[in-house]
């Protein structure tokens, strides 16, 4: 009898509320530009390797938390110090090192919001190791 009850009372305290409280936001498009092909000095800093232009729609405002990339290319992960997105001239994100051995990193906005039907384009930068493998080649995904 006593574990009936408590079933019964566990069952209440996890209901789903009748009325859940659902918020409407807009969706983001993201057009993505490559660069590539540019040699670098070993050590070299600020370098540019993707652009991205976000696009919220006119439906709502968008918050961006984070962004996933991908180092792909002949060379070490460890050739790059990190990697880090700006806007303008002033920087978003933090230095991430690109760490696991599959070259992802996620990349985590301080604060990112687009208001509806807004553009921003964001700058993917990398800085290089001063003990870079002359012959590495790098592309950010």
């Amino acid at each position: 009898m006593i574990s009936a009850v408590f079933v019964s009372y566990f069952l209440h305290q996890f209901q789903v509320p009748p009325d859940p409280v659902i918020r409407d936001h807009g969706s983001l498009t993201v057009e993505v530009q490559e660069f590539s092909d540019a040699s670098v000095p070993l050590g070299a800093q600020r370098v540019l390797m993707l652009q991205l232009q976000l696009t919220a729609d006119c439906s709502g405002p968008v918050d961006v938390r984070s962004v996933s990339l991908q180092r792909r290319g002949l060379g070490a992960n460890d050739d790059m110090k990190g990697v880090y997105i700006a806007e303008g001239h002033r920087r978003v994100s933090s230095v991430r090192p690109i760490a696991r051995r599959d070259g992802s990193v996620h990349v985590y906005f301080r604060t990112l919001s687009l208001r509806a039907c807004e553009k921003k384009t964001l700058m993917v930068f990398a800085n290089f190791s001063s003990n870079a493998s002359i012959t590495g080649e790098h592309r950010i995904l």
